[in-house]
């Protein structure tokens, strides 16, 4: 479920005209795929998280194809800050060997 996330950011940052933007967020949906882990197994709270992602995204595409950047906005930030939440709740942290990939 991880993984289809990250692709859809992917596909996000494909369709930015920001060069700037989209090579930050490539950068940090790298760190996320590759670094991030958690340490909570409960499931149902990962399934809880990607079920919120999921809306989150159906949320953005509308927003973007009516063309409403102010709802977009709104959307992703409220995402954050769920994402956050539930980031806190499942315990993640960056792998102990962080700085070996560098």
């Amino acid at each position: 479920m991880r993984r289809a996330e990250t692709e859809f950011h992917d596909i996000l940052c494909e369709a930015s005209d920001n060069v700037i933007l989209a090579f930050m967020c490539r950068f940090l949906n790298s760190l996320l795929r590759d670094l991030v882990s958690y340490r909570s197994e409960s499931m149902r709270e990962h399934e809880i998280f990607g079920e919120a992602n999921i809306e989150s995204h159906r949320q953005l595409l509308a927003a973007f194809r009516a063309g409403d950047g102010d709802a977009a906005a709104r959307i992703m930030h409220d995402q954050m800050c769920c994402a956050e939440s539930y980031m806190r709740r499942l315990d993640a942290s960056f792998r102990s060997d962080l700085l070996s990939r560098f």
